[in-house]
């Protein structure tokens, strides 16, 4: 097992949690994800009051980063992260891959942060509620970073840094890295679709995901609604079950800091599917309706949603949840290793089983959400099954897999 190197791609639910079992079964992890952050849609679900993905968390002042508990530091040292970052180049030489990745710059210090946050103060670019130098829960190290995209170079946040750990030109560098691996994972996730009805309104319909990043205090609306209304649109057999999931933790979530909600379940079969016993009592604070949307009036203060059974709401917020969809990625990383997908864009494991994390290709696997729609439990269970799967063709027996 000492020589055995693996390519994990894709920093989500699914993709951890195979680089955690892998790692602990003597496999050395490459984990590369493109945001300076892990945790996908799991990072969507978090708490303002707790850390929830994908199970308990705990922070190392030795590695300056939140870890998963019970993982031992010769383990964790078995997982390199590169993030942000992007693979480029995939090719085959024998038995090996051999992986290109573009590496970014984060313009932060490991080792001069102190995690003061007077940079996040003196930035003066906001865009959705966050500053273009700001600190995620599961930024890998666990630093400040500078959002390339939106920062304007202005060195503010350099000025202000006690420590002088901030070096705005590093945000612009790149560098190229060669790896050499023997097996790759795909855990790419699937992202929302945009939809029409988010993207003509003037800021009081929002998707799901921007709903999600509101709960969780990554994201300022302008306004603070009081009574939301959310809905689902797209077609049936777009990962409506799995958007089920996200909605309900969406309302859970609104109603536990005291919104009210009403919940458009039409297209929701499985609402009431993932509700813990815990949760029982918040249910009867949920207003459910059905019927599809057929107008939305918005004017500055409110917005009238209309069904087509003739019901009328007047809320401060209408959340639309749209189609889950492929990633970039996962059309990206398909392509490059010359994988089959689905109609729907997903990538298909060998011979069309989704309960399967093989592929067609030889000592390339996929799980999670990069070959179906998937919710974050299940996405947990995907990744540990498809590193199970990578350990039994390497160890050739399930009682030697930890």
């Amino acid at each position: 097992m000492e020589d055995n190197k693996a390519l994990v791609i894709g920093g989500g639910v699914a993709g951890v949690q195979c680089a955690i079992t892998l790692s602990k079964n003597g496999v050395d992890v490459y984990l590369v994800e493109e945001k300076p952050w892990i945790g996908g849609w799991g990072y969507l679900s978090l708490e303002p009051n707790g850390l929830t993905f994908p199970g308990p968390f705990v922070f190392s002042h030795d590695v300056k980063c939140l870890i998963p508990l019970g993982l031992s530091s010769s383990e964790l040292a078995r997982i390199d992260m590169y993030m942000p970052a992007h693979v480029l180049d995939i090719t085959r030489s024998g038995k090996s891959f051999n992986v290109t990745l573009k590496v970014y710059g984060r313009g932060v210090s490991v080792e001069r942060c102190n995690l003061c946050g007077e940079c996040e103060k003196t930035c003066p670019v906001k865009v959705d509620g966050k500053k273009a130098i700001n600190l995620r829960p599961f930024s890998y190290p666990y630093i400040y970073a500078v959002n390339r995209d939106v920062c304007t170079r202005c060195r503010k946040c350099e000025a202000s840094c006690p420590e002088k750990a901030i070096r705005i030109e590093e945000v612009d560098e790149e560098h190229l890295l060669k790896l050499s691996v023997n097996l790759i994972v795909i855990a790419t996730g699937q992202v929302e679709r945009e939809n029409h009805l988010a993207m003509k309104s003037a800021g009081r319909v929002i998707s799901l995901t921007s709903f999600l990043e509101y709960l969780a205090g990554y994201r300022e609306l302008g306004f603070k609604p009081r009574k939301v209304f959310l809905t689902v649109e797209g077609r049936e057999g777009s990962g409506v079950n799995v958007l089920s999931y996200f909605v309900f933790k969406a309302a859970l979530t609104a109603v536990k800091n005291n919104l009210d909600v009403i919940v458009n379940h039409e297209k929701l079969p499985k609402l009431n599917l993932y509700t813990p016993s815990s949760l029982k009592p918040l249910i009867d604070e949920i207003v459910l309706v059905r019927g599809s949307v057929s107008s939305l009036k918005e004017d500055p203060q409110k917005i009238t949603v209309k069904t087509d059974r003739g019901e009328e709401f007047e809320v401060d917020l209408v959340v639309v949840a749209g189609e889950l969809a492929p990633s970039k990625g996962t059309e990206y990383i398909s392509r490059l290793i010359g994988l089959a997908r689905s109609k729907d864009g997903f990538i298909k494991p060998v011979n069309g089983f989704y309960s399967e994390t093989r592929t067609p290709v030889d000592q390339v696997y996929v799980c999670g959400a990069a070959k179906k729609p998937m919710a974050l439990f299940s996405s947990v269970v995907d990744g540990i099954l498809c590193a199970h799967e990578v350990l039994l063709g390497l160890y050739g027996g399930a009682e030697k897999v930890k």
